[in-house]
């Protein structure tokens, strides 16, 4: 009885699982193609751990080509080759707790300018 009534749990958990999985698929896709319908891009710290992650959507804004690699800290050379620290800057104003926007000019790879605004 006990082995029945685990195998039905752990049968609904993993369709349970499942489901969650496909809708977060999803919702990613819808994202993505958010992004692409509305030229924009996603830029997302993580303090705790100092990384920074940039959306696929915030690469073609830089000019960078859908198929090139992105590694980790090239986001940060990109800002850096414009005189933008984004990380500083961010943290300085979020610690205020206030609502605050920020308007940077960015030269893309390909010499075109870009404004990213925050």
């Amino acid at each position: 009885m006990k082995l029945a009534h685990c195998r039905r749990k752990s049968e609904a958990a993993t369709i349970k699982s499942e489901r969650l999985h496909r809708q977060l698929a999803e919702i990613t896709e819808a994202g993505l193609v958010a992004e692409e319908i509305a030229a924009i891009g996603l830029w997302q710290y993580f303090p705790q751990v100092g990384r920074q992650e940039w959306s696929q959507g915030l690469r073609v804004l830089f000019g960078i080509d859908r198929d090139e690699a992105f590694l980790p800290g090239d986001g940060e050379t990109l800002l850096a080759a414009n005189g933008i620290d984004l990380v500083s800057q961010v943290m300085a104003r979020a610690s205020t707790c206030e609502r605050f926007s920020m308007r940077f000019a960015v030269m893309r790879l390909d010499g075109s300018l870009r404004t990213l605004i925050m």
